[in-house]
């Protein structure tokens, strides 16, 4: 008489326990991976838009007698505020100024507020490191001497940060704006350049807790401790917090 042989059928539960372990493990190696990845295309496609940028302030200026514009205040007439003047030189071709919310060019893709329509912030800097000249809207690009190591436009800061203890701050009313259409660009555009010190991610004294609360540039959304930025002669890269003091935006 044949004995009966019992086919195993299915895995038991400490195989099913070590495979729910391994893909539990894989997982967590994989999804970390998977972000950093994604942020890197981000940070990628961020500079792509101001390497745009670059060349379409360029491309003004040859046909605006070397001139650009550098304020972004309302005292100014609106056909020369830096994003309306740039976008047919950037390949947006607007039927009305209200359409620029359309333009991907004037976005970050790693600005953490998605409903924000402009995520870069342009220097007004005049001749001063104290910022009291802040120049007018129109300045000739030769005016600066070293075009390659002067900051033109770079990373909006956000109007919340992370404090030395980790925890969510806001900044002040009135130094960061979420501008979600054309309205409020006209009413807020003023906060869309910098021409102060204290805009800028640097400091004298690093132990102050107020300094980062009036921070306009952006000084650590890109590969941590930086922003990315476009200079005066056209490239962009990514440029090192502490490199972002008043003599690198000041005209001369």
């Amino acid at each position: 008489m044949k004995k009966m042989i019992k086919e195993k059928n299915g895995f038991t539960l400490i195989e099913l326990l070590v495979v729910i372990a391994i893909i539990a493990l894989l997982v967590s190696i994989i999804i970390p991976a998977l972000r950093a990845a994604k942020n890197s295309a981000k940070d990628i496609m961020c500079l792509s838009h101001l390497n745009q940028i670059g060349k379409g302030f360029t491309l003004y200026a040859n046909n605006n007698k070397g001139n650009i514009p550098k304020n972004g205040g309302t005292a100014h007439d609106v056909n020369i505020f830096w994003i309306l003047a740039f976008a047919p030189y950037v390949g947006e071709n607007f039927q009305k100024f209200e359409d620029y919310t359309r333009s991907e060019i004037f976005n970050c893709p790693r600005y953490p507020v998605p409903e924000q329509t402009v995520d870069y912030i342009i220097s007004s800097w005049g001749k001063n490191l104290d910022g009291s000249d802040e120049a007018d809207a129109r300045t000739k690009l030769t005016d600066y001497t070293n075009p390659g190591t002067k900051i033109y436009i770079t990373d909006y800061a956000s109007p919340t940060y992370k404090d030395a203890s980790g925890a969510e701050r806001q900044r002040p009313a009135g130094i960061i704006y979420i501008i979600k259409n054309y309205t409020e660009l006209q009413t807020n555009r003023a906060n869309l350049d910098h021409h102060n010190p204290l805009n800028l991610p640097y400091t004298k004294n690093p132990s102050s807790p107020t300094d980062i609360d009036y921070w306009r540039v952006e000084g650590d959304r890109h590969k941590r401790d930086g922003s990315n930025a476009v200079f005066y002669d056209s490239h962009a890269e990514w440029v090192q917090k502490d490199r972002h003091t008043p003599q690198a935006y000041v005209i001369r």
